[in-house]
């Protein structure tokens, strides 16, 4: 919600029907360009370019390291070239989230 307070369009994505309920709520209420969609992360189908991603404490559920960084592949690819991609997570997910990013400067 602090992005679209600070005039951005936001896209939420959320496999928790309550949270996207809530966050269409409370940008109603507060009159922001909020949209929601009930999906999981992983099967979630992005069709455009974003300037930020953010991918709140999630890759913690995810059950295998492979399936985590199939995430971070398919969300990296959407930022636009100027953008961002901020990941908010546990530390035991640090060295994996680390490699990758280490990765792509080596391609």
């Amino acid at each position: 919600m602090f992005i679209t307070r600070k005039g951005h369009t936001v896209l939420g994505v959320d496999a928790a029907q309550t949270a996207i309920k809530q966050m269409l709520k409370l940008a109603v209420l507060e009159n922001l360009n909020v949209n929601g969609v009930f999906a999981g992360i992983i099967d979630f189908d992005v069709d455009d370019v974003y300037d930020v991603v953010l991918i709140d404490r999630l890759l913690h559920i995810l059950q295998r390291d492979k399936i985590r960084k199939a995430v971070l592949e398919k969300y990296s690819s959407i930022v636009c070239c100027d953008g961002y991609y901020w990941i908010v997570d546990t530390l035991k997910n640090h060295t994996l989230i680390c490699n990758y990013f280490k990765s792509l400067k080596q391609d």
